[in-house]
C-alpha cells in the first residue's frame, strides 16, 4: 500500500539530518531579530553619535572612555563635551540599554520655552522620577502632570517662588545672625 505524505510531513521533515538546518536557521533568525530590536532607535532629525546608534551599548562605551581619559569621577564629561563636538544645541544620546534615547537641549531660550510655556507637550522624565524616588517620593517634580496629586502639590509651593516672598521673607532670614 502506497500512502501519500501528509502536509505536516512535507513542511516539517521527520528525519533528524533535515531538521538541523531548519533549527540553525530559526536560531540565527531569532538572534538577528533580538539584536535588531536591541539596537538604539534614533529620533530622525536630531544629531547623534553614529557609531553609538549601531551598537547595542549605545553611548555607554564612549562615556566610559571619556571618563577614563579625563580621570573624572563620572561619565558625564562626555555629555558635557558633546554640544561642542557636534556644534549643535540639541542632540541625543543612548545612555540606557533597551530604552528610548535621551534628548539633551543646551539652548537656554528653548529650554526655558519648553519648561515654562509648552508644558502640555513635554512631561517630567521617568528617569529623574526614579532617581529621586527615595529622597522625595511625594514631591511634585516626580509626578506626571496628568496625576491629580501633581496640581495639589504644586499649589502648596506656588507662593514660595514669587518675588515678594523671596525678597521679604528669605532675604531677611539670610541677614539675621545665626545663634
Amino acid at each position: 500500500m502506497n500512502s501519500t505524505p501528509s502536509l505536516l510531513e512535507i513542511v516539517v521533515p521527520t528525519s533528524f539530518p533535515a531538521v538541523i538546518p531548519l533549527l540553525v536557521g530559526l536560531f540565527t533568525f531569532t538572534v538577528y531579530y533580538v539584536y535588531q530590536m536591541a539596537l538604539p532607535k534614533p529620533i530622525p532629525g536630531i544629531p547623534c553619535n553614529k557609531a553609538a546608534a549601531k551598537s547595542i551599548l549605545g553611548d555607554l562605551l564612549a562615556m566610559l572612555e571619556a571618563k577614563a581619559k579625563s580621570g573624572g569621577t563620572d561619565a558625564f564629561d562626555y555629555v558635557c563635551n558633546l554640544p561642542l563636538e557636534k556644534n549643535t544645541p540639541i542632540f541625543q544620546i543612548f545612555a540606557k540599554l533597551f530604552s528610548k534615547p535621551w534628548v539633551l537641549l543646551t539652548d537656554f531660550r528653548e529650554a526655558q520655552d519648553i519648561m515654562t510655556r509648552r508644558t502640555k507637550e513635554f512631561d517630567h522624565s521617568q528617569f529623574f522620577a526614579d532617581l529621586f524616588a527615595g529622597v522625595i517620593p511625594y514631591h511634585h517634580t516626580r509626578m506626571k502632570s496628568t496625576d491629580p496629586q501633581f496640581k495639589v502639590n504644586r499649589e502648596l509651593v506656588r507662593d514660595l517662588m514669587i518675588p515678594a516672598f523671596l525678597h521679604d521673607v528669605r532675604s531677611v532670614t539670610n541677614l539675621q545672625p545665626r545663634t
